[in-house]
């Protein structure tokens, strides 16, 4: 008597679960380097933000013209650009408004970032 069972799998079956198994791992992979990456460009567009809003907190605005423009390279290679306009529709005259815009920018990857405000200073009766 001749018992025709089949035990196992057949080349095909194997090769088609290689080929899913094979597929998903890649996703996975793809999935976790995608992760790191953004991961990576977040850190370096929150250390820009960062640099932008302390040169934007140290910068005086009493002592510059009223438009300027100043530009410079930190120790960790990041250039910075500021830059100071008057604000045309200042209605106050006890107050002198300027914009001030601060852009860094980092040469080492593609990533800058730009802050912008609008500062006032208060003018004393004896300036005027």
């Amino acid at each position: 008597m001749i018992n025709n069972k089949q035990k196992g799998f057949t080349l095909l079956e194997t090769i088609v679960a290689l080929v899913i198994a094979s597929a998903s791992l890649l996703i996975l992979i793809q999935s976790f380097t995608g992760g790191f990456r953004a991961k990576s460009t977040i850190e370096k567009r929150l250390v820009l933000a960062r640099t932008a809003k302390n040169l934007m907190s140290d910068f005086d605005i009493k002592n510059t013209p009223i438009s300027t423009t100043s530009k410079g390279i930190l120790d960790n290679g990041i250039s910075w650009t500021i830059t100071t306009a008057p604000m045309t529709n200042n209605t106050n005259e006890n107050h002198q408004a300027k914009w001030v815009t601060v852009i860094v920018e980092d040469p080492a990857s593609p990533s800058f970032f730009k802050l912008k405000a609008l500062k006032t200073i208060l003018i004393s009766e004896n300036t005027r």
